[in-house]
This record gives structure tokens, sequence and C-alpha cells, in this order.
């Protein structure tokens, strides 16, 4: 919005503003002496550590109003009535001559009660490490979110696209991801400046500002590994840790047997070759990354194949969509997994400005086999999310229709499985949607489920549900569908982590 349009917005908003005070006087001669009703064109406004230019911000307001600033904030004129323009200025932020630390106030426009007030945030740049403590690795997860920190030698276990993991240069077992562009590599010394914070999954990380690289170093010795293989299902911890779990290879997810949780294999190495492994019974070894049940997130490290253990007919979990999800801004609604958690950005596959090497999400989809069933049909109701699919809007319902299978032999059998789960919308309330799956062979066609969801509307957190269908009917030539039903008007639900193998 300009700034034209926000003056004609507050306009209107004083002007409702007004019409309410006056409506609540009623028909009373007597004068309000100060304003009942306060509003103000700007809540933030950023100055610069030095010579900062004055910003102007409007108040509306039915009376008088007068204004409380901390001592470095000015505002002329400091009283006014009706709509006034008026302007924010700042001192230099030194001491002793030189540049301070990051400082941030209020400004309050206020008139007679406690509701008759408008806040406007006043931050005002400076040196943030200028009397910054110089922390270890390990000392940080302690540290409260937004604690600026040095981390005067620190030790690079292992990189990724975003930045590294750190230890203390003992590798003492404890480690911290550092956000970082820098490149740096294994065995690197570092010394890092930034802040601390903690992600949607409770660990702490470092957002850097500054990395600088001290000594080369060696690549660091493998940490020995916490094997959670038995514990898959309740394992979660308060901090990053390696660890390592033994499962079968599924896309980029390892499955273990009688386990409801699977663990999700991110940040793979250059040199590791999932693809050749699928099907594989793999050792899988990483610092782990978060818990979204039923997912355990693990930042890959190293692998020991143990050998192929189960025949896979067909294999996705949309990883591979990942460029169209980052150039887009494609959220995960499902890992963000609260309830009261407003909707993620999810941009329709079909969109003409979201193109990789000139291809669409939906063009690539299509090259790979998929088609779509949209009812009514309509181009749109498909979205990213970041990896998966998500299906159906208001009063439109959506499917999809997975590629052709190759090499089965005749008279198979089939075991399929996928993650599904329903939209939790902004009122906390679960769509009503249900799942089917349509398998048609020639002119036999058999219909399974529907699979249905439990979630309490305004109580349960948002979570994958797994689906497995055993001892399927399968050939080359099998067509198999799923799709979302509802007789509500919101049929929207998620879909991930598709399988189907050789039946045992």
């Amino acid at each position: 919005m300009n700034i034209q349009s926000k003056k004609y917005t507050f306009i209107i908003l004083y002007l409702i503003l007004l019409l309410g005070v006056n409506t609540l006087v009623g028909c009373s001669d007597e004068d309000t002496p100060t304003a009942k009703a306060v509003l103000a064109s700007a809540n933030l406004l950023n100055f610069n550590g030095t010579s900062a230019s004055e910003k102007l911000v409007t108040v509306y307001s039915d009376a008088a109003w007068t204004v409380d600033t901390p001592d470095w904030v000015h505002v002329e004129p400091a009283t006014g009535s009706g709509i006034t323009d008026v302007t924010v200025s700042v001192d230099d932020n030194l001491r002793d001559g030189t540049l301070g630390n990051p400082r941030k106030a209020s400004v309050v426009f206020h008139g007679s009660t406690i509701a008759s007030r408008a806040e406007v945030v006043i931050n005002q740049d400076g040196d943030k490490y200028r009397d910054c403590t110089n922390y270890t690795v390990v000392q940080l997860d302690a540290l409260a979110d937004e604690t600026v920190v040095l981390v005067s030698k620190a030790i690079v276990m292992t990189t990724a696209k975003e930045g590294f993991i750190a230890a203390d240069v003992t590798n003492n077992g404890s480690y911290v991801w550092m956000q970082s562009s820098t490149p740096v590599s294994a065995g690197n010394e570092v010394t890092i400046k930034g802040t601390k914070l903690t992600d949607a999954q409770q660990l702490s990380y470092v957002a850097c500002d500054e990395v600088t690289i001290k000594a080369p170093g060696t690549p660091p010795a493998t940490p020995q590994a916490t094997d959670i293989t038995r514990q898959i299902d309740s394992y979660k911890a308060s901090m990053r840790t390696y660890i390592s779990a033994t499962g079968v290879l599924n896309g980029n997810s390892l499955s273990i047997d009688g386990a409801s949780c699977t663990l999700s294999l991110i940040s793979i190495p250059a040199h590791i070759d999932l693809t050749s492994l699928n099907g594989h019974k793999l050792k899988a070894e990483g610092y782990y990354a978060g818990t979204a049940v039923p997912v355990i997130k693990l930042m890959l490290n190293q692998v020991t194949d143990l050998g192929v253990d189960e025949v896979i007919y067909y294999s996705e979990d949309f990883e591979w969509l990942s460029p169209w999800v980052e150039q887009s801004g494609a959220g995960s609604q499902v890992d963000d997994g609260k309830t009261g958690t407003p909707a993620a950005t999810a941009p329709q596959i079909y969109g003409g400005t979201n193109l990789i090497d000139g291809q669409r999400a939906i063009d690539t989809l299509e090259a790979r086999g998929y088609s779509f069933e949209l009812t009514p049909t309509a181009a749109g109701q498909v979205y990213l999310q970041k990896n998966y699919l998500k299906f159906g809007k208001t009063s439109y319902q959506g499917g999809i229709n997975l590629p052709a299978l190759k090499e089965v032999p005749l008279g198979e059998k089939g075991t399929l499985t996928f993650d599904w789960t329903p939209m939790v919308g902004g009122s906390h309330k679960f769509d009503p949607v249900s799942v089917t799956v349509t398998v048609t062979n020639g002119d036999e066609t058999i219909t399974y489920g529907l699979f249905t969801h439990s979630f309490v509307d305004m109580e349960s957190d948002l979570e994958w549900l797994h689906v497995e269908i055993k001892d399927i009917d399968i050939n080359n030539t099998t067509r198999i569908n799923i799709k979302g039903e509802s007789t509500s008007k919101y049929p929207r639900w998620f879909l991930d982590n598709l399988k189907l193998v050789k039946a045992r």
C-alpha cells in the first residue's frame, strides 16, 4: 500500500472512530476535553544510528491528545486534535563518541482513557556487538532468544546449503545449527557473530551476521551416534544430538518395522546417492533436526547400505519439487502443526510465473505421469507445500492419478502406503474431508476407504495420518487414483510419501 492509500485508509478509520465516539456520547451538551479514541498512521518506525532523517506520522483523534516519549525521541507538535501531522526525530545513538547498542522504545499518543492510546515503536540502529559476551557453542542452548552472541572459537562439523553444524573445538557432543551463507568446510575453525534464536522444532540456532574462518583445520572425527531405532516413536530431544536409525529407504524417508514414525533425511551430502539405495535397508547417521509426528528429521551425515529389503514399484516423496517450493515461498501447514497457526503460503502448481528452466510445477508433474481429477473441473485447486501437495479449495475438490506402473509381473500383489491429513482453517476447525483410493485393472475397479480423521476442532494439533492398503492386485496396466471427498464446502487436504511395494 502506498503512502497516499494508507492515508485515505486512516481517514476512513478516523471517521468511523469519530462516529462511534459521538454515538456513545449521545445527546450530551458537554464537550469532551480529551480524546476518547486515538489512531496513528504507523505502528513502527526505524531510524539510522546517526544523522537519522525525521519521519512523518499522522494522528487521528476525536479530541485533544498528548504524547509520551523517551528522552532520545522528539515529537513535534507534542499535542493536537482531529487530524494532525507530527514529525518524529531521534538523537544520535552515541556513547563515548562511538555508536552505542541498538535501542528500542515507544512513543504513545493518548487521550483520557486506557483505550485512547496509539503506540508507535521506535527502533534505532546501533552496534549490536559493542557489549557482546563471548560464548562457547555448549552455552548457546541455554540462552534466551534474541541474545546477541560472539563465539570466538568453534569447529565446523558438517555443512548444508543454508549453513553448517558447529561444535566447540573439543567436539564435546553439543551441536548448534548456524544459519549462514558464508562458504565453510568441515574442520574449519571459525569465529561467529549472530543472534541466538529457536526454530519451529524448538531447537536452538544462530542467525549469523558474520562467520570468519580462523584456520582451515581437518575434517573432524565422526561423533558416536545414539541409536534410536527401537525408540523412534517416542524419541524427541531438546537439542541437536548425533543419532542413527536402521530401516528401509523410501525416497528420502527411512521406514522402520513396527514403528509409526519415519525418519526424514534432509540436507543430503552431495556424495550420497540415495536414489540408487531406494528399497535398501540402511543405517543412517546424522544430526537430529526436530520432530513433527509422525516424522523425525535427520540432517544426514553418512549411510551404511545393508542390502535390498523390498521391491518398490512406485515411490514418491515430492522432494524434487523443492526448486518450485523455494522460488514461490511455499510453506508447510502440516509441519507448523498447531491449530492456531495461520495457513502456510500455498501457491498453485499451475502458476505461470513460477518457472524452473521454463517449466511450471504442473508441467513437470505431468511429464512424470501424474494427472489430476478436479471437481468441478477448474485449474487451480492443487497447490505446493514444502515438499508435498495440497488439494481442494472452497467448494472445489481435488484428486490425483498416479503414473502408470512399469515392469510389474502379471498376477502380482502390492501394498500401497501414503500420508494424508485434512486442512485446518483459520477458525481452528478441521475440514470434514475423507480420502478414497480407486484401483483400476482393465474393466475392474475397486475402491478403498473412506479414510477419515478424528481431529477435534479447537483442540487437536495437525499431523500426518498414515494409510496402508495391503494385497492390491497390480500389473503394468494398473491405474491408481487418490481423491478427497466431502459434503462440506471445505474439502481441503494434503498428500505425501506414497509408495507401492511388492506384498510380502
